[in-house]
């Protein structure tokens, strides 16, 4: 019948039950049953008949996309008049359509290689829209950013972006990045829900601190030698290290992780960037705010050689990470980084920088002094301003004061 009417539907022809036709009452259920018993292939799908253990039933209303994309992987869908469907359940038992029915059908068939990039997304949005459910490895469903759609697992990873900006900071790592702005909306939020709740497949993440370590080194800092303190980095390099600054305070990321300790975060007044822990006595200082601070960016900007160089101060994202390194006071010898901020590490700097600091003009030289004066003249303890006197000695900077001896007034 189907053959001869191929435009009707074929549950045309079963039987109706037609009120006060008592002997059609039992026909549809005996018909059913026959075909159960009997396994006959009379259930009508996309790939021809099928019996019952070979086909899948649809139990509910499907997106007409959805059937599309389940037509073009040959998946044997069933759908069944609403009359029919209570006693289809009791004949398909387990072989309806779930996540776990479809991914299984599409790896037996390999019925995703004839799906269309929109019946593929189509195909992604149902199985990933279900909770807890992430046996869909080694399906090729997911779109990346290379423009190809690949499948996850097998010890690939496959990383989503939180957001725009995270999704700018990784932009070069395509080959693993999801390409979120392709996704169904629903999916974008499932994925992200999942990442975050641990819902999803193992091998879809978002990116850690470990991830970030990872791409730079590979993709960002590729041609620096590990044993480079100090880098000249390009506008990219930059670009991207700010951004990075931002992507570390949103998400809290220490900067004295160890998997940045090794990386060139530090923007540097000498325009270099410094890695996080210095491997060698390359001593680099935080200018306070305030008068000694004024007064160590001026000299700062005189000088032509920056041996111990200033931390930049950056854009707010990357005073607040940055601000990370002083936390911990021990730790910033091993870092070799000092905090001005201390009057004895800024005579520290003043005496890496002395040789220079008399060659400045007098104008400069009197506000450092009066800068120090006026630090000398707070509540800093009579033992530490005696100290701090003794160490300011050997700079100097104070000139020495010197007059003859009026003779005339001598005899009077």
């Amino acid at each position: 019948m189907a053959k001869i009417y191929p435009q009707e539907s074929p549950f045309r022809t079963w039987p109706q039950l037609v009120a006060n036709n008592d002997h059609l009452v039992h026909a549809t259920r005996k018909v059913s049953d026959i075909i159960e018993r009997e396994c006959h292939a009379l259930w009508p799908t996309c790939v021809g008949y099928v019996n019952s253990n070979d086909g899948i039933l649809s139990t509910k209303s499907q997106p007409k996309e959805l059937k599309a994309a389940l037509h073009q992987a040959h998946v044997p869908m069933v759908y069944v008049p609403q009359r029919l469907l209570s006693r289809a359940k009791e004949i398909f038992c387990e072989q309806t359509l779930s996540p776990h029915t479809l991914c299984e059908r599409l790896r037996s068939n390999d019925g995703v290689c004839s799906v269309d990039s929109q019946g593929r997304l189509q195909i992604l949005d149902y199985v990933l829209t279900h909770e807890n459910f992430f046996q869909y490895g080694g399906l090729e469903i997911f779109p990346f950013e290379d423009g190809a759609f690949g499948a996850i697992g097998n010890n690939r990873v496959a990383f989503v972006s939180r957001n725009g900006r995270e999704e700018e900071l990784f932009v070069r790592d395509v080959s693993r990045n999801i390409d979120v702005k392709r996704l169904l909306e629903s999916s974008r939020t499932a994925l992200r829900h999942g990442c975050q709740k641990k819902t999803v497949h193992p091998s879809i993440q978002f990116r850690t601190v470990i991830s970030f370590r990872e791409y730079a080194l590979t993709k960002v800092f590729t041609h620096f030698s590990p044993d480079e303190d100090m880098v000249d980095l390009d506008r990219i390099q930059r670009e991207f290290v700010g951004s990075a600054m931002a992507w570390m305070q949103h998400e809290a990321i220490d900067i004295l992780d160890h998997n940045l300790l090794d990386l060139w975060l530090i923007p540097l007044s000498n325009q270099k960037y410094r890695k996080v822990m210095s491997s060698k006595d390359n001593r680099i200082y935080f200018a306070p705010r305030g008068a000694l601070g004024d007064i160590m960016w001026k000299i700062d900007d005189n000088l032509s050689v920056k041996s111990h160089p200033l931390i930049m101060r950056g854009s707010v994202h990357i005073r607040q990470v940055l601000s990370g390194l002083r936390k911990c006071p021990d730790l910033m010898p091993k870092l070799w980084v000092s905090d001005a901020n201390d009057i004895f590490s800024f005579i520290d700097w003043l005496q890496e920088v002395s040789a220079l600091v008399e060659e400045t003009q007098d104008t400069l030289r009197n506000d450092l002094v009066k800068a120090i004066l006026g630090h000398l003249q707070s509540t800093l303890p009579e033992k530490t301003r005696k100290l701090l006197g003794n160490r300011l000695i050997s700079l100097r900077l104070f000139r020495t004061v010197s007059w003859k001896e009026d003779q005339k007034k001598k005899k009077m």
